[in-house]
């Protein structure tokens, strides 16, 4: 099984070379302006508290769907509201209904779960989406999905 890491920093791409070379290839990338790993395609693609960073994720999602195979899966965790005791200038938060319609611009919703988060910690109970501010969903690439931004033709 090959392991591919992507990270925008120089500094963690390091870090996490030093720890894992061995089992995991690591690469500078930014995902809102590029497909990661030269256009190499993967069977699954996973982000952890990573899309919520970022003001126009359509284009990341659109990158990361690009990277898929065909039916190709992607599992995402991330808040979808602004937590309480959690405010701050790095995160973009968007209403769920929101994230729902851009993931499935170009996946399906296989199955999404929605939970209480407290001090950031994930909570095991499952909560109604009116009380949730987190949001562990599974998706599989739609055939025929727009391509993305970054390899749309020019006009």
């Amino acid at each position: 099984i090959e392991r591919h890491g992507i990270d925008l920093s120089q500094y963690a791409v390091a870090q996490a070379r030093a720890l894992h070379a061995d089992r995991i290839a690591f690469e500078v990338c930014d995902i809102e302006k590029q497909e990661p790993f030269g256009g190499k395609k993967f069977d699954m693609a996973t982000c952890f508290n990573v899309l919520e960073h970022f003001e126009e994720p359509n284009r990341v999602v659109a990158n990361i769907a690009e990277a898929l195979v065909p039916e190709g899966k992607f599992y995402a965790r991330f808040p979808f509201r602004d937590p309480i005791f959690g405010r701050d200038k790095y995160h973009y938060y968007r209403p769920l209904e929101d994230w729902i319609d851009i993931l499935s611009t170009y996946c399906d919703v296989d199955w999404c779960k929605h939970y209480y988060t407290l001090w950031g910690k994930l909570s095991d109970v499952r909560a109604p989406a009116a009380l949730a501010n987190f949001l562990v969903i599974m998706l599989t690439k739609r055939q025929g999905a727009p391509a993305s931004p970054s390899r749309r033709p020019q006009q």
